[in-house]
């Protein structure tokens, strides 16, 4: 064979093999997810998830003196570091979290490098971000050297760090050493059963790039809390460094509430990020192992859930105990894995006798005010949470569901909604319950602008990951959510990879694409769009009974709305008004549809039944 021939068929092999080396799953856990994307295209640029699970730094900030001075990686490799306390971060450019490792090559006698790790720009310097629940310090980890020469130092697993952005690398030495730092690679830990960390079985895209980022930033921060079942934090927590070494329940891959801690399963938080997981990435194995942890641990006697998964197993929460509940429906909803559902029926049915045996207190409905107070009492708190769920879960009239929706907003500060029961804190926790009681009542355009605000103003925020969602953050634009309630005055100890705040990516895909399942795997399904200020939207998600996916495109005199379902499923469609008050005129694949149409609330339903593709023009 003539080298002409060889040397393209050498260069295929060795992508091939590149290829290969990039696609792999966690340690020796089984390969269980998805190898490929299920709707491939040009949204995929916002995916935020590298292509291979070994990564490295995008760029060096060569001062902390001057942390926005930066120079790219690859081009001024190696970084030398001079005499005691001299330092160089590495900035991964995203979240990441795992194993680094680190190449260096000493001389001039014997010392430590440092490593230490921050998710938020705030904190990068020789001490890490806090993260190990005791508030003491998280310090940094050290890799001794006494003679001259190259060599690798890799973190201990029970190191492991769950989330961060920033390394900083520093020099502790008592003689004239110099360091050249030749690499720093890391393994990714999270999403422990895939081989390809960019195969999402879901996608979201629209005419408003800020939309789309938020909506995959959310994705990913699901992805960062989907980890190893023997990485949780260790419980009793330490005074000093961190130890990410517990076992936190059954198979390979479980969700948590956090990237860098709690790393431990919350069933609250699993109110949020489920749904969302289920639109976005599709991983529904590491819920599964999270719900079953909370069913293996469930009080025998009293039928009560704890209110977090082991080894932290906090209890005594009737709402993290009916947020296992819910779980477990969003589960079978999106799965109909009957054979979970037999495994664990018994025990669900004693955790509902559980809460209905506990009290329920009437509705504490302010009428004056307009919305629902915090008690019984002669109280002035009216809590986002309670009237935001009012909303969400219907459980109010149309009259008082427009007064709750106007009275949030009395809560809305430039950066996002304060949380009056946690004040001068925003919690995109809550906030993802408000913004869809928002868009169940059809306010759109406040769902949408909430979402810019809050969402909008983190992810662009550059002291932040830029790909992820945070836990909570203060009115003043701080990092220091519940700095007085629980988290010791401590601003770094806040999570910025927070599944429970991933409302958005559920959200618009749910309600302004309106696109969701009915039943079981989608046997039966609705699309019912929200257009708010957006041109076009299209998404779509997938079941064991295959691809859903929509899309429309609106213009002044009407819109198109194309989708395409399983065969053998049944949906219907809910089409607003072109013009309110004024019935419009349907086309269903070029056939007027004149029959059959239910009109309410300047809404046309129509069910359609057979599956497949269909075009859908309402003018």
């Amino acid at each position: 064979m003539a080298l002409g021939y060889r040397l393209p068929l050498l260069v295929s092999l060795l992508a091939l093999f590149q290829f290969a080396l990039a696609q792999k799953c966690w340690r020796n856990v089984t390969c269980t997810g998805p190898k490929d994307s299920a709707f491939p295209g040009l949204w995929e640029e916002n995916i935020y998830a590298p292509s291979s699970r070994t990564v490295s730094p995008k760029r060096k900030i060569l001062s902390l003196a001057r942390p926005n001075a930066t120079v790219d990686y690859q081009k001024s490799k190696p970084y030398t570091l001079n005499g005691n306390g001299s330092a160089v971060v590495f900035d991964f450019g995203i979240e990441v979290g795992g194993i680094v490792t680190l190449d260096y090559t000493s001389k001039g006698g014997s010392g430590a490098l440092g490593l230490a790790f921050s998710e938020a720009k705030n904190w990068i310097g020789e001490w890490s971000d806090s993260s190990n629940g005791a508030f003491g310090p998280d310090g940094a980890l050290y890799a001794n050297f006494t003679k001259d020469g190259s060599a690798s130092y890799v973190m201990p697993d029970k190191s492991l760090r769950g989330g961060f952005r920033y390394l900083t690398v520093f020099l502790v030495t008592e003689d004239q050493v110099s360091v050249d730092v030749d690499a720093v690679s890391l393994e990714i830990g999270f999403q422990p059963t895939w081989s390809n960390l960019r195969a999402y079985q879901g996608y979201f895209h629209s005419n408003d790039d800020l939309l789309n980022r938020i909506w995959y930033s959310g994705a990913y921060t699901l992805q960062t809390n989907a980890v190893p079942v023997n990485t949780g934090r260790q419980v009793p927590m330490l005074k000093k460094g961190w130890a990410n070494n517990a076992t936190m329940g059954p198979g390979d891959t479980i969700l948590v509430d956090g990237a860098k801690r709690d790393r431990a399963v919350w069933p609250g938080d699993m109110g949020v990020a489920v749904p969302a997981a289920f639109v976005s990435t599709g991983d529904l194995e590491s819920v599964k192992n999270a719900l079953q942890t909370m069913y293996d641990t469930q009080d025998k006697t009293t039928g009560a859930f704890d209110e977090s998964g082991p080894p932290l197993s906090q209890k005594d929460s009737d709402t993290y105990h009916m947020w296992s509940m819910v779980g477990t429906y969003n589960y079978l909803l999106y799965t109909n894995d009957t054979s979970f559902l037999s495994k664990n029926w018994n025990k669900y049915q004693k955790a509902m006798d559980y809460i209905y045996n506990k009290s329920i207190n009437e509705y504490c409905w302010d009428d004056e005010y307009g919305a629902f107070k915090d008690n019984a009492t002669a109280t002035a708190l009216h809590p986002q949470d309670a009237n935001s769920l009012a909303l969400l879960y219907g459980i109010v009239d149309p009259d008082r569901a427009s007064r709750i929706s106007k009275n949030l907003l009395q809560n809305w500060t430039p950066i996002g909604a304060e949380t009056p029961e946690l004040p001068n804190n925003i919690s995109p926790f809550i906030s993802s319950f408000e913004i869809q009681g928002h868009f169940k009542i059809g306010q759109t355009a406040r769902a949408l602008e909430l979402i810019r605000r809050s969402w909008g103003w983190y992810l662009n925020n550059p002291n932040g990951t830029e790909s992820t969602v945070i836990e909570g953050y203060l009115v003043d634009g701080s990092f220091g959510y519940r700095s007085d309630r629980g988290y010791s005055h401590d601003p770094s100890y806040v999570s910025h990879a927070h599944g429970w705040s991933a409302g958005p990516t559920n959200a618009l895909t749910t309600y302004v694409l309106g696109l969701s399942i009915t039943s079981p795997r989608g046997l039966t399904w609705k699309i019912a769009p929200q257009f708010g200020d957006l041109k076009t939207v299209e998404g779509g998600f997938t079941t064991s009974l295959g691809k859903f996916q929509a899309s429309w495109d609106k213009s002044p005199d009407g819109y198109t709305l194309q989708f395409s379902v399983p065969p053998g499923t049944k949906g219907n469609l809910t089409l607003p008004y072109v013009r309110s008050s004024e019935k419009p005129s349907i086309t269903i694949d070029g056939n007027n549809i004149n029959k059959g149409v239910y009109y309410v609330d300047d809404t046309a339903t129509i069910t359609v039944s057979g599956g497949g593709s269909h075009r859908v023009v309402v003018s």
